[in-house]
């Protein structure tokens, strides 16, 4: 049997573990309803929140979507559950991890990661003054691509 193995990969505005953005930005009530399992009264406190602030709706319905669950109960409870705290040590591919300046998602979360890794890593940092920083560096798009790929043929030339 043939195991494949990447030459590397890259993880961008990384996430290390998702409850310390989502659970966090809960007001404690709403937090303490999570916690206690109760669905329903999460449920609608949460829809009441929305109902209010159309903002937060969409960001609701944005950052959900990737979890593909049907309530917003079963959705906090799937981002509680994403984390790579067991697993980190069995990443062997080297891994390329943004950090932008001003992260709004993930503050922190690149260097934990970078902390975290065992294998060969790099971590590159991208800054306000060169346009570059907030959430997946929005503005420095060519910059970050250029250094990711940068990146990816270095670890190519190694393998030749």
């Amino acid at each position: 049997m043939t195991l494949l193995q990447f030459a590397g990969s890259f993880a961008s505005s990384s996430v290390f573990a998702t409850t310390r953005g989502w659970v966090s930005s809960l007001i404690s009530m709403i937090r303490a309803m999570l916690q206690a399992g109760s669905k329903n009264a999460f449920n609608a406190a949460i829809a009441e929140a929305a109902a209010k602030d159309p903002m937060l709706a969409q960001a609701m319905a944005a950052r959900g979507r990737p979890f593909g669950k049907p309530t917003a109960y079963d959705t906090f409870e799937a981002a509680t559950q994403y984390n790579l705290r067991d697993i980190v040590t069995e990443i062997h591919t080297p891994m390329l991890i943004t950090n932008p300046d001003d992260e709004t998602f993930w503050p922190g979360q690149s260097q934990n990661l970078y902390d975290n890794l065992t294998g060969d890593r790099e971590i590159t940092h991208f800054l306000r003054e060169d346009g570059a920083n907030f959430h997946c560096e929005p503005m420095g798009r060519a910059e970050t691509e250029c250094r990711i790929f940068d990146f990816l043929q270095d670890q190519l030339d190694q393998r030749n």
